[in-house]
C-alpha cells in the first residue's frame, strides 16, 4: 500500500484525547482504498459461545466480518513482523460529530476502507464502525451506530493479498 496518503497520529484534544486515528498527509480524493489487514480468523462452532464462533473472551475490538461471513482481525499486537503491523485501516475513528467520509468495503477475504468523499490533507479519516460494534464509551454520530450506503462509490481495485494469515511463517 502507498502510504504516502496516510499517517496515524494522536489526537490532541476532544472525546479521544490521546488516542490514535488516522489522518490525510495529503489531500485524499473520493474512492482512494486503505487496506484493512490482519489474521483472517478460523472460528470453532463447537467451542465458542458466541453466534461468531469465537471464544466469549476473545478481544472483537478489530474483527471485521466480510459478506460471506470471513472475519479478519485487525489487531496490530497480533502481527509477527514489523511490516503485517503496518494496517492503517484499523486506526479510523467514528465520528462523534458530523458524518463519515469512508465506509468498509469487502469482498471474499479482503476488506478496504473506501473514502466517500474527497478529504483534506491533516483531515481525520472517520468510519461507522456497524450495529455489531456493541457497547461504545462515547457517543458516536453515526445513525444507530450503522454504516451510510454506499451510494456511487467504486473502489478502486488494489493488486495487493489484503488478509493476510500472520499465522504463517
Amino acid at each position: 500500500y502507498d502510504d504516502s496518503f496516510v499517517t496515524v497520529r494522536d489526537i490532541k484534544n476532544g472525546p479521544r484525547a490521546n488516542q490514535a486515528g488516522l489522518f490525510a498527509k495529503k489531500a485524499i480524493p473520493k474512492g482512494h482504498v486503505v487496506p484493512y489487514i490482519g489474521k483472517i480468523l478460523q472460528p470453532s462452532f463447537k467451542t465458542g459461545n458466541d453466534t461468531d464462533g469465537l471464544p466469549e473472551s476473545y478481544d472483537r475490538t478489530y474483527v471485521i466480518t466480510t459478506d460471506d461471513g470471513t472475519m479478519i482481525d485487525g489487531n496490530p499486537k497480533l502481527a509477527k513482523k514489523e511490516k503485517d503491523a503496518i494496517t492503517y485501516a484499523v486506526f479510523a475513528n467514528e465520528p462523534t460529530i458530523g458524518n463519515p467520509n469512508a465506509v468498509f468495503e469487502g469482498e471474499d477475504d479482503e476488506i478496504f476502507l473506501v473514502t466517500t468523499r474527497s478529504i483534506r490533507k491533516g483531515g481525520e479519516i472517520f468510519v461507522c464502525y456497524g450495529e455489531s460494534y456493541g457497547e461504545r464509551d462515547y457517543k458516536t454520530s453515526c445513525a444507530q451506530g450503522l454504516p451510510p450506503p454506499l451510494d456511487s462509490v467504486v473502489p478502486i481495485q488494489v493488486p495487493i493479498q489484503v488478509a493476510l494469515d500472520m499465522n504463517d511463517e
